[in-house]
């Protein structure tokens, strides 16, 4: 969208200096290391980091605007009148408040499609199956990028929306109660869906039932959308229900060497889907999106050759090939909850064998609050009837729960993905199969850099 005076007033900002230009796209960001040449920099106050601190480094980096706090404005007095000269600069009582603002007044203008896609587990994937989708069609549409999906990255997305759109997909992430209602007033999506419910973030949002009662709320301006089976009762809504039994459901599921086939059966409809994936939890994720789909008006064949054009992304069950004859890496090292841990662990056993040995990097799973000791001991046991060679524990939480365990295949604890990788140094063999899993902030990902 374009920068106009309504975007100004909606941000109760006034101009420090420069014009305002209507013709200026309202592509933000908060971030001077990825800032690219004419993105208006907007400078959040966080915990940790104020984005004040880089109003130089983005005029350097070719920021076309600023967006500052009042408070804050003093510090261009420190930059020079010849990077100043000719910028816009805009000041504002507070710059997260603006930023949502803003994005409230996109969500007022765009009169299209809005889905908000959110879940335990499965959201990213989901929202990148449906793009996939929408690629093999000729609707104009946008999804956001990656995962950004709390109210600040919801919010930059929104402002990324262009005219012509006719469809806009965003998930929606939460860590907390209270989250969910801030996330639908500023998307508002009018078509929405719930990927799964499952212990993720219990610390602060509480056991199952909570958990669905707080997600539930992505419904509140949704006219259809879609809903687990087993959920579809609790709500008074026109929703596609998927799974077993479900208005959406998959029919003889199989994996295969490089790829997982199945029969997916919308109502009376029925065809066959071959995803480029290796991990039957993504054929979840294909009737979320398949369902999306049809409530789109998409024709069911176009959802067929979108869901089999798509590719896994990092972090998501991927498969690396390692330097020389090592095998391979699969990297599902983004995040981790009971559930998708267990699912994770069964895809793994279950794949197609090389000679070599079958290594699981096994991390921390964080967020759980009171139930952390269970839902780690709880794994604990699940592991110890799995068919894998070789365990690596990573943390303080499993290194906790294995006290007095006892496991027939070799299991070693490290406090780090340093002390990880180390060990895998030592035990990666030709042709082996390595399984990074573990919540994003213990870093196995950083790993996958020293054998790929």
């Amino acid at each position: 969208m374009k920068f106009t005076k309504e975007f100004l007033q909606a941000a109760e900002g006034s101009i420090f200096s420069g014009n305002l230009n209507e013709f200026l796209d309202l592509d933000i960001s908060i971030d001077t290391r990825t800032l690219k040449p004419n993105q208006i920099f907007l400078a959040l106050t966080g915990n940790n980091i104020d984005g004040h601190c880089f109003l130089l480094e983005a005029l350097q980096s070719g920021a076309s605007a600023l967006i500052i706090q009042e408070d804050k404005k003093y510090l261009l007095e420190k930059i020079s009148n010849d990077l100043l000269s000719e910028k816009f600069v805009i000041v504002v009582p507070n710059t997260l408040t603006a930023l949502i603002k803003m994005a409230k007044k996109a969500r007022q203008k765009f009169k299209g499609d809005v889905v908000g896609i959110t879940g335990s587990v499965g959201k990213t994937t989901t929202k990148e199956m449906l793009k996939a989708i929408l690629s093999k069609t000729k609707i104009p549409f946008y999804a956001s990028y990656g995962n950004q999906n709390s109210d600040i990255g919801l919010s930059l997305n929104l402002l990324k929306l262009k005219e012509g759109d006719q469809i806009a997909v965003f998930e929606m992430g939460i860590n907390e109660v209270g989250e969910m209602a801030e996330l639908v007033d500023i998307a508002k999506p009018n078509i929405s869906a719930i990927t799964s419910i499952a212990p993720v973030h219990t610390e602060g949002l509480g056991n199952i039932d909570a958990i669905y009662k707080e997600k539930s709320l992505v419904f509140s301006y949704a006219n259809s959308g879609v809903i687990p089976t087993e959920y579809k009762c609790c709500l008074n809504k026109n929703l596609l229900s998927f799974g077993e039994d479900g208005d959406v459901f998959a029919l003889n599921v199989k994996s295969n060497k490089d790829h997982v086939s199945f029969d997916l059966k919308i109502y009376e409809q029925t065809k066959s889907v071959l995803l480029k994936v290796e991990n039957p939890i993504f054929v979840n994720n294909a009737l979320v999106a398949a369902a999306l789909a049809h409530i789109l008006k998409i024709s069911f064949e176009t959802m067929i050759n979108g869901l089999e054009s798509f590719l896994p992304i990092d972090g998501r069950f991927k498969r690396k090939k390692m330097r020389g004859d090592w095998g391979y890496l699969i990297d599902d090292s983004y995040n981790a909850s009971p559930m998708s841990m267990k699912l994770s662990l069964d895809a793994f056993e279950n794949l197609f064998a090389l000679s070599g040995p079958k290594i699981a990097v096994v991390g921390d799973m964080l967020e759980l609050g009171e139930s952390t000791d269970f839902w780690h001991k709880d794994l604990i046991n699940f592991l110890k009837s799995k068919k894998i060679d070789r365990i690596i524990f990573v943390g303080k939480y499993f290194k906790k729960a294995r006290k007095d365990d006892s496991f027939i295949i070799p299991t070693c604890h490290v406090d780090d993905w340093e002390g990880a990788r180390v060990i895998l140094e030592q035990e990666i063999k030709r042709d082996s199969f390595v399984l990074l899993k573990a919540s994003n902030s213990i870093g196995l990902k950083n790993i996958i850099s020293f054998f790929t």
